[in-house]
């Protein structure tokens, strides 16, 4: 078992700007998300502080505390065991080789994952490839599938392990919120690129987390949380200007921006004390309602739990976990989750020790429902598992509130 947080930091001041951060919501005692246990490790495993905050200088939510980097030699989340989430990348590398011209370019994407997106840039754009991705298990795949791969983290050591620079294209997807120090990763992320280049960059939507109540995006890898307008103060102090920009649904609410090199004027401000003030009304009115969410949700599954219900879970992500250690969700609740991503399979999540199992489960023991923690995928889920359904089984949601799906 990795000691994830053994060289756990505590962050006074803005990752970004250095300003003064204003804390919104704390718990003491959070697992780390992304990690998982053997049986041997079950009770062992770290518990840490989580501390959610805001620059009232540039705006940016981020955590007062950043864990190591040790837990991602042993990544184990993968998303293309769903067809929704692979269907998501070929019509992202559709799109780049169709209307960004990404053809016979040279691609660098850091946190490839198992190569699937620079798999299809290949096939589809005749791109020469190149990814870094710490995870040993997930360099294998890479690999595997022929997709070259260093398993360095991104750094200003680390970027001559790329052969095929300078790169055309760099993709960041779903990466930049879990760096601590973004100034020297963004030096070095714009070292490697030409001039003419394309920066392209997903990140969790900070905006739709407050919108939507999605109070289990917050975890100790992700260290920072973007809005549009955060994101480009950010990447202007290193000469990129947004381009182009769309939301998509990719965990709840991703933003998807490309960029350019600009060398005009630095043009972000700092924000003015309205807008400060009104940051920290949102971040304050999340906050009360995430504990009177949590305190319902608990509610919910003891009272099943009473009722004598046997509960699954369906989705053994980071979000999972968060979920029910925050809703002191415990094995006597939700008796197992599954999850079709195998490397999980064996394993149980830290704080609340559920077991992982493949979905073929709900079938051998057909529970009487189903909470959809993976709620990205939650059409597909219900959509595969008709035959649960048709067998008497019901689905619970976690959105807008935890209830049952008619």
């Amino acid at each position: 078992m990795i000691d994830a947080g053994s060289d756990l930091l505590l962050h006074e001041a803005c990752r970004n700007c250095g300003g003064q951060l204003t804390e919104f919501f704390h718990y003491d005692t959070v697992p780390i998300a992304g990690t998982y246990l053997t049986e041997s490790d079950l009770g062992k495993e770290p518990l840490f502080p989580l501390t959610a905050t805001s620059c009232r200088k540039c705006g940016l939510t981020q955590l007062r505390e950043t864990i190591g980097n040790s837990i991602y030699s042993t990544y184990r989340f993968v998303g293309t065991g769903s067809a929704t989430y692979r269907a998501y990348l070929d019509q992202l590398a559709k799109s780049l080789t169709s209307e960004w011209d990404v053809r016979d370019k040279r691609v660098l994407e850091i946190g490839c994952s198992d190569g699937y997106l620079l798999k299809q840039l290949r096939e589809k754009g005749s791109n020469q490839v190149f990814g870094y991705e710490p995870s040993s298990q997930l360099q294998q795949v890479c690999l595997g599938n022929g997709i070259p791969v260093s398993g360095a983290f991104f750094s200003p050591d680390s970027v001559t392990h790329c052969p095929i620079l300078p790169v055309d294209i760099v993709i960041i997807r779903h990466v930049l919120e879990h760096i601590d120090d973004l100034h020297v990763f963004l030096n070095a992320v714009s070292s490697v690129l030409t001039e003419t280049g394309l920066l392209i960059i997903e990140v969790p939507d900070v905006e739709a987390v407050f919108a939507r109540g999605l109070y289990f995006h917050f975890y100790h890898e992700h260290l920072s949380y973007f809005s549009l307008a955060t994101l480009q103060k950010l990447l202007s102090h290193h000469g990129f200007r947004i381009i182009w920009h769309r939301t998509v649904k990719i965990h709840g609410g991703s933003l998807y921006v490309i960029c350019k090199r600009y060398h005009g004027i630095d043009s972000s401000h700092p924000l003015g004390s309205k807008a400060a003030n009104d940051l920290e009304r949102v971040c304050t009115a999340f906050a009360t309602h995430m504990q009177s969410y949590l305190d319902a949700a608990h509610r919910f599954v003891n009272e099943q739990c009473a009722s004598g219900i046997c509960l699954a879970g369906y989705g053994a992500a980071h979000r999972t976990t968060i979920a029910c250690s925050l809703a002191k969700v415990t094995p006597e609740h939700i008796r197992y989750l599954v999850d079709k991503n195998s490397y999980l399979h064996g394993f149980y999540i830290p704080g609340a020790h559920l077991p992982i199992y493949s979905p073929d489960k709900i079938h051998q023991d057909l529970p009487d429902a189903i909470i959809i923690f993976a709620t990205s995928f939650e059409e597909e889920i219900i959509r595969e598992q008709q035959a649960f359904r048709e067998a008497g089984g019901r689905f619970i949601t976690l959105f807008p509130e935890v209830r049952y799906l008619s």
